[in-house]
């Protein structure tokens, strides 16, 4: 039986299932199911008050309202490495490193040294997304990193392009 509870801060507005789905209550009192798939592959929801929208991740809310955080772990895992299964069976929550240790272990990542970027993966990155053929959500899952880490090589804050034609690793904090 699928279990339904007020999403916090959203109480009267919308409810979260231990299912992993969200309903709006406030629409001709009949429930409307909301969530969309975001570009990063995850179900996401808008949720309304006070003429603000928040966008939040369907699985985030699963977790938050149906299990308990005792070590106050800042990730969610996907046990089955589906990003699209919510249900609270298959999530737990977990630091970044248990939850990259677990991607890695059912094959979701590469050896990690090999992700690493370096200047022909830089130069790469760039060619690959001048071109308008690639997302940088697509160059990320490619090269093995997040967006922003692609984000910042497309915009010149890391591997650098420099007068010469190559590239220098600097810092965001430089």
């Amino acid at each position: 039986m699928e279990t339904w509870k007020p999403i916090k801060g959203y109480e009267g507005l919308y409810e979260v299932s231990d299912w992993g789905r969200i309903r709006s209550l406030y629409k001709n009192d009949k429930p409307i199911i909301l969530p969309r798939i975001n570009k990063h592959g995850y179900y996401e929801i808008g949720l309304w008050k006070d003429r603000k929208r928040k966008s939040t991740r369907v699985h985030r809310l699963v977790a938050t309202h149906f299990i308990t955080n005792a070590d106050s772990k800042p990730q969610v895992n996907h046990i089955d490495c589906n990003k699209l299964n919510n249900c609270v069976y298959n999530l737990e929550w977990s630091t970044a490193s248990e939850n990259t240790s677990h991607a890695a272990s059912k094959g979701k990542l590469s050896n990690a040294n090999s992700n690493k970027l370096n200047q022909t993966k830089a130069r790469n990155i760039r060619a690959l997304y001048a071109t308008g053929d690639f997302s940088q959500y697509e160059l990320a899952n490619q090269f093995g990193c997040d967006v922003k880490t692609i984000r910042d090589v497309i915009q010149n804050k890391t591997w650098k392009d420099n007068s010469l034609g190559g590239y220098d690793k600097v810092s965001l904090a430089s």
